[in-house]
């Protein structure tokens, strides 16, 4: 029941981002983005999870403009214990500052009480960008 109750909540996210346009941010590139028609969007995302438990089977968004092929997505810099199976956006086009958003796959293991930085990607293979992922382990996680 929980599985489906994580796999609907990140459908009405997705949904209920798909409506709101987002003005984009500047992505940390590790490769040059001189040949990239496309910029991830940074939508200042967090997660909560319990120390003795982390928080498994969530998704986080990965926001894209511009125009874009095929792009791999994933999270990385996760927490010891945790992993993320990534995504995938389809190749598409959005037009003025409109954002298509994917959703990407990770389950946090339990780790320390903290705040933890890691890094949401897409990747088209030539060009990789990244947001920030704020993960906060606390017992009180709603």
């Amino acid at each position: 029941m929980r599985a489906i109750f994580n796999v609907a909540s990140a459908a009405v996210l997705l949904a209920a981002g798909m409506l709101v346009s987002t003005t984009p941010a500047a992505a940390s590139t590790p490769h040059s983005t001189e040949s990239a028609t496309w910029t991830m969007v940074d939508a200042d995302q967090h997660v909560c999870g319990r120390p003795s438990y982390g928080k498994p089977n969530t998704y986080v968004l990965a926001g894209v403009y511009g125009e874009w092929p095929r792009l791999n997505t994933g999270v990385r810099n996760l927490p010891a214990g945790s992993s993320s199976s990534g995504g995938i956006i389809e190749a598409g086009s959005t037009e003025g500052s409109d954002t298509t958003l994917g959703m990407v796959q990770l389950s946090l293991g339990p780790a320390p009480a903290g705040v933890y930085i890691a890094e949401v990607w897409a990747s088209d293979g030539t060009v990789t960008q990244a947001v920030p992922l704020t993960i906060t382990y606390r017992e009180d996680c709603n």
